[in-house]
């Protein structure tokens, strides 16, 4: 799932990940609330295998909704079995030292990766994680 609110970072970056083969089926959310919707529905997410999500790329600067707030809630869904297993790649312009070192106290996130995307970065996370 790929989760930002700006319509050529989410068609570039759904372009890259096919390309770099990181995913099968590319899921876009355009707002951090679209997407925590999305997993709070455990029937509705639970009941169709098709749509199980197992990485997020998530975009750290939103509005109304920013990837912290993403993580703190999304964090509290993760007593569902299935959520414990998503991973999640923080996406970001920022050059903020410490938007790295806050990613890195949610347990579910494993990469930071600066903007804009290249196939490069996304074959190297491929390689380290998968």
């Amino acid at each position: 799932m790929l989760v930002d609110d700006d319509d050529t970072t989410i068609y570039v970056t759904r372009r890259f990940i096919e390309k770099a083969g990181i995913a099968e089926k590319v899921t876009s959310k355009k707002s951090a609330q679209e997407a925590l919707a999305y997993f709070s529905d455990f029937d509705k997410y639970n009941s169709d295998p098709e749509n199980k999500v197992d990485l997020i790329f998530l975009d750290i600067n939103m509005p109304v909704m920013d990837g912290f707030e993403f993580l703190e809630e999304f964090e509290k869904l993760t007593f569902e079995p299935a959520l414990k297993k998503v991973k999640i790649i923080m996406l970001t312009s920022s050059v903020f030292h410490i938007d790295r070192f806050k990613s890195q106290s949610f347990p579910n996130v494993i990469s930071y990766i600066s903007k804009p995307v290249s196939i490069d970065s996304l074959k190297e996370i491929t390689e380290r994680y998968f």
